[in-house]
């Protein structure tokens, strides 16, 4: 597996301060882990992406070019990228969809993050997805949000209009964890691989307090692993973001970051 560190804030708004220490901090938790869930102890080089986090344009094609060529030397290798705030799945999925444009496999983008990030703006964490969708980069057909709870007007007039399938809090509490587990399992049956982007706040705040928008009634630390154990043979590239060290409470956000990466290995 192969890690690359992303330490962007430029994206996060009136929150920023701490995320892009969460890469490295979200590393030193490896030293506490051994052996993951499978019996396996995973095995990973580790790059970094430079970043000026204070010109978001600079470091939106910094992030390009790194994860392109990174994408372009892929080989069965799995990548995994440890941000920085979410804003930055923008470039790396530009770059993946640019890279994979030489190749005829299909992917599925499986979202986790309790806002759908589809306001109508540009260059932050509020608005990534939405710009994916409208510049073309990825077609709202072949994305899946998950564990969604809080969302503006403006939000889900598009996630309805665009089509986007979606899993609310709401519908995975009525349905069952194994349930959604089932129905991501049959949705990923017609796709060659997963690119998986998981938002920290995804998880409910008692089992995740390190992130800059808490929202509570969100999965439980347990019911994403679940999902996530189940997704993982699957899984091409993954990413972890909005791990805010700086709010975190007795490391339990970043330990919980680094047993996704040791799960997904």
């Amino acid at each position: 597996m192969k890690i690359i560190k992303i330490p962007l804030n430029c994206g996060a708004l009136s929150k920023k301060e701490g995320i892009e220490k969460a890469p490295d901090e979200i590393i030193k938790e490896f030293d506490e882990l051994f052996l993951n869930e499978n019996f396996e102890e995973p095995k990973f080089s580790v790059e970094s992406v430079e970043i000026n986090n204070s010109n978001i344009d600079e470091a939106h094609e910094k992030i390009l070019a790194y994860m392109k060529k990174s994408f372009d030397n892929k080989n069965k290798e799995k990548i995994c990228i440890i941000g920085g705030d979410h804003s930055l799945t923008y470039s790396t999925i530009k770059a993946y969809e640019i890279s994979r444009k030489r190749s005829k496999e299909k992917t599925l983008f499986i979202i986790f993050d309790a806002h759908p990030d589809l306001e109508d703006s540009e260059y932050s964490h509020e608005d990534y997805l939405r710009n994916l969708i409208k510049n073309r980069i990825i077609s709202s057909r072949d994305v899946i949000l998950v564990g969604l709870r809080s969302f503006s007007k403006n939000e889900v007039d598009y996630l309805k209009s665009s089509r986007i399938k979606y899993y609310s809090m709401k519908q995975i509490m009525s349905e069952g964890i194994k349930e959604i587990k089932e129905e991501l399992l049959n949705l990923a049956k017609d796709y060659d691989s997963l690119y998986l982007s998981i938002d920290i706040d995804a998880v409910d705040p008692a089992f995740a307090p390190g992130t800059g928008y808490i929202e509570p009634g969100g999965l439980t630390s347990r019911e994403l692993i679940f999902l996530l154990q189940s997704l993982r043979e699957k899984t091409s590239v993954f990413e972890v973001v909005e791990v805010n060290p700086l709010r975190d409470a007795n490391r339990l956000t970043t330990k919980l970051a680094a047993k996704i990466i040791w799960e997904l290995f």
